[in-house]
């Protein structure tokens, strides 16, 4: 620090120490008191929220956690792209007939390996 800078910090703090004894003694009291609260140290925050605050938060995953489930599409299951292809085909319709013969097949060829 430089003189300058303490010589104006004395002047601060004698001006200060100067009007602190002019002050009554209510006044000083009161002051004691207010400083003496605001360097006491702080009391403990009451946690009576932390409970309510983990089942809001357990409640907000569940139910992420459920509606981001990928909703089964309605239907049988048979893909309705392959039933338009059936349609619009220009082949022959004799491999059509028997389209329940080859489906056995098919299952009698997966069930015998």
């Amino acid at each position: 620090m430089h003189d300058d800078d303490r010589q104006l910090i004395e002047q601060v703090r004698a001006t200060l120490d100067e009007g602190v004894a002019n002050l009554d003694g209510a006044t000083r009291s009161r002051l004691a008191q207010a400083r003496s609260r605001a360097l006491a140290p702080r009391r403990r925050m009451r946690l009576w929220w932390l409970p309510a605050g983990g089942a809001v938060f357990a409640s907000v995953l569940a139910a992420v956690l459920w509606l981001g489930q990928p909703v089964p599409l309605p239907g049988n299951g048979f893909n309705g792209a392959t039933d338009f292809e059936l349609l619009t085909s220009t082949d022959s319709l004799e491999l059509y007939q028997d389209l329940d013969f080859y489906h056995w097949l098919e299952e009698e060829g997966m069930h015998a390996g």
